[in-house]
């Protein structure tokens, strides 16, 4: 039911992707665009609704792409070796967009040496390691815009300052500051209720919790990313919210004695989250329904 913009095989320098395959909106798939030599500038259309892993990696010649506010998700490293590609820039963030909305997608930070960071209050993906490395970043403001956190945005931010709640490690705005958890408080924690404004579960946030036996995930989250719960190896069971859409690639792998999953929706509601790769643990688990 999905359909893919597989791989470019042209030779042309400045392409427009087409409005629809077969009156259908598509995705582009992983590596479709990989190391294309020839490719400088590419606008793509309102019917693209995804740009997978890797889908733009190595074109070291483009300089200029176009992304509508269609696409909902932009996988890990999907910009990657494209070191002639010009951002649009705000605050200390370069950005890729639209016309309509130059701040898109946060993509990475100026440079390693910001100190603080207010993101674009248009802002609808902070892109995989998108502040890796930042070691002198101490704040940092995620306004509600934000649908999507990539793999390991924060990774190595040494020095950055969450928001407490309970046992977590938050980062937000002053509206709401705990709108995605980083990560818990330490690895030794048994439970956890989270917070009930939180839309992100963010990647590794509770990786190698081997002594997380209790978790409370409140209606208000929409994703569940990579890694999130892996090495969980006492967590038996989980209740899922109808609001999560996403549960990304390993989410709980290595949850050994996960045998239970409560889904306060439907089971075709069910159907339609999409559950990435490595999860193939959930597909044996016990699965309850709260609305049969």
């Amino acid at each position: 039911g999905k359909y893919y913009l597989i791989s470019y095989k042209g030779e042309e320098s400045n392409i427009t992707l087409p409005n629809d395959l077969e009156g259908n909106n598509y995705e582009i798939y992983q590596y479709a665009f990989y190391d294309c030599s020839c490719l400088t500038s590419i606008i793509i259309p309102d019917s693209v609704t995804s740009i997978e892993s890797y889908a733009f990696s190595g074109c070291d010649r483009l300089t200029s792409i176009i992304i509508p506010n269609s696409v909902i998700s932009i996988g890990y490293g999907a910009f990657v070796g494209c070191r002639n590609l010009q951002y649009n820039e705000y605050e200390n963030g370069l950005y890729l967009g639209n016309e309509e909305n130059p701040t898109l997608a946060l993509i990475e930070a100026k440079n390693t040496a910001i100190t603080k960071i207010n993101i674009s209050n248009t802002t609808k993906f902070i892109c995989s390691r998108a502040f890796s490395n930042c070691r002198k970043l101490t704040s940092i403001t995620i306004p509600n815009s934000v649908i999507s956190i990539g793999y390991g945005a924060f990774v190595g931010c040494r020095n950055l300052q969450y928001n407490e709640y309970e046992n977590g490690l938050y980062l937000g705005n002053e509206e709401n500051p705990t709108l995605a958890l980083i990560e818990a408080k330490n690895t030794a924690i048994t439970k956890i209720n989270i917070s009930n404004t939180t839309k992100f579960i963010c990647s590794r946030a509770f990786s190698n919790c081997r002594k997380l036996t209790s978790i409370t995930i409140p209606n208000s989250v929409t994703s569940i990313g990579e890694w999130a719960f892996s090495n969980c190896r006492k967590l038996t069971s989980i209740i899922i919210p109808n609001s999560v859409t996403s549960i990304e690639s390993y989410a709980f792998s290595g949850c050994d004695r996960l045998d239970k999953v409560y889904y306060e929706g439907t089971e075709d509601n069910w159907k339609f989250i999409n559950i990435g790769e490595g999860n193939e643990k959930l597909g044996k688990c016990h699965i309850y329904y709260k609305n049969k």
